[in-house]
């Protein structure tokens, strides 16, 4: 969710009872967090934020249930280490995915980002380095920063070094098939990478609900 419109209390009451939120926020700049939600508000997200954490604390529940997410992408790798302390000030975890490109999403039909692996080698060292510090943050805050596997298997060959790779199809034919003919995606489906809750990636091509 983006937690971007107005709730009632009996809203966040609810939300606030959920195990975990898995929460967009991609900037703490308003103008750019705008730009990539488009048009949503940063301060009606950081209003709810506070309204569920405080509705915890009246019902003596422990720790948060709030995980960032993260999407990065040519504009956003730099705001990662703010987001970041953010989340962890909060007692959040954060999630980083990189941007995945979708041709049947807005921000593919407008040019609008680049993953992290068509950055320039520069910005791909910066942001990898940055993603190190961030995870040994969490780690000695007792949080957790998960850094989706695809962020590293796909920075460019010569800045990568010991970090997770794997075969986005898993060897499965007909995910190899769909992502020969669709590397991209097509209208109503994709192919992805799902993750658990122990960060293990699984591929599967997601089809809009419905289709079959």
């Amino acid at each position: 969710t983006n937690l971007n419109r107005e709730y009632s209390e009996k809203d966040i009451e609810l939300l606030s009872e959920y195990t975990v939120i898995d929460v967009s926020m991609d900037s703490l700049k308003p103008e750019l967090y705008s730009k990539m939600r488009r048009n949503g508000r940063l301060d009606l997200l950081l209003k709810n934020l506070d309204k569920i954490d405080e509705q915890r604390r009246r019902s003596g529940k422990i720790g948060s249930n709030i995980m960032l997410h993260m999407v990065v992408s040519d504009m956003t790798w730099r705001e990662i280490e703010e987001v970041a302390d953010f989340a962890f000030s909060r007692g959040y975890n954060i999630q980083l995915g990189n941007y995945e490109e979708r041709i049947n999403t807005v921000a593919y039909q407008e040019g609008m980002l680049k993953p992290v692996d068509e950055m320039p080698e520069e910005d791909q060292i910066s942001a990898r380095n940055m993603i190190q510090r961030v995870t040994s943050k969490a780690k000695e805050k007792g949080l957790v920063c998960y850094a989706q596997g695809d962020i590293f298997s796909k920075i460019n060959k010569n800045v990568e070094h010991n970090y997770n790779r794997f075969d986005v199809t898993g060897g499965n034919p007909i995910y190899e098939r769909f992502f020969e003919q669709y590397p991209k995606g097509t209208v109503g489906k994709h192919f992805s990478v799902f993750y658990d809750r122990d960060n293990i990636s699984y591929a599967g091509i997601a089809l809009k609900r419905g289709e079959c």
